[in-house]
């Protein structure tokens, strides 16, 4: 509603300013009684024309608003409803595209996927942050899961640290594991919880109890929660 009231008030000002000049030249003598009322009647004309495309680009953002409202609801339509139960059996995640979940979807074999960049920072000796990308160990990781959400395998693809990372790498290595799963469609899924080693760390969906959250690790670059809608926290 702000942008509206910001549109109003200009109109409310070219109103303002234009009689002040116009009642000037007339005071003036620069301007006569019936081109007064000409200009009048112009301004007039153009306040209207202009009240009237503010109220459209209202009516036309209304409608955009609802339009994605409903949408959403839409989409929380189609997740079976949670039980109430933690941790939950199975939760839905929504893609958003070009964010953390740009490349999740399902293969035409039935299969969901879910591909991203990840990292573990190893611990920093003497706390010093100067040399965090030394430590930080990046990778490409896909999850696979059957149509019921239940998880299958992992594959993975080490990167390297930080500080070795060339621009392109990670996003050309996700696209070529995404190539040999075949044909896919880019979507929401919904699978349940699960967890996996890779290089002695803890990878995967995991709950926890403490604050009813399933996080996807390592570095919980993803928290999901209730109402369990498919959104995150990142």
């Amino acid at each position: 509603m702000r942008d509206y009231q910001i549109e109003s008030d200009e109109i409310l000002y070219f109103i303002y300013r234009n009689n002040i000049l116009l009642s000037n030249r007339l005071k003036s003598n620069n301007m006569s009684l019936s081109n007064f009322v000409i200009a009048v009647i112009v301004l007039i004309v153009v306040v209207m024309v202009l009240k009237t495309w503010n109220e459209s680009r209202r009516d036309k953002s209304t409608k955009l608003v609802e339009a994605l409202e409903a949408e959403k609801q839409a989409q929380v339509a189609q997740y079976p409803k949670q039980d109430g139960n933690w941790p939950p059996a199975a939760i839905p995640i929504n893609r958003e595209e070009n964010y953390h979940t740009h490349y999740i979807g399902t293969t035409n074999d039935g299969l969901q996927f879910f591909a991203y960049n990840t990292f573990y920072t190893e611990p920093i000796e003497g706390g010093n942050p100067d040399n965090w990308s030394q430590k930080r160990k990046e990778y490409v990781v896909l999850y696979l899961f059957n149509a019921e959400g239940d998880y299958i395998e992992t594959r993975h693809w080490y990167a390297g640290t930080s500080d070795q990372i060339k621009d392109g790498v990670i996003r050309a290595k996700i696209e070529e594991m995404l190539l040999e799963l075949g044909d896919i469609n880019y979507g929401n899924i919904m699978v349940k919880p699960f967890s996996t080693m890779i290089d002695g760390v803890e990878f995967g969906l995991i709950p926890y109890d403490e604050y009813e959250t399933i996080e996807m690790e390592p570095s919980s670059t993803m928290s999901f929660h209730a109402p369990w809608d498919g959104e995150y926290d990142t």
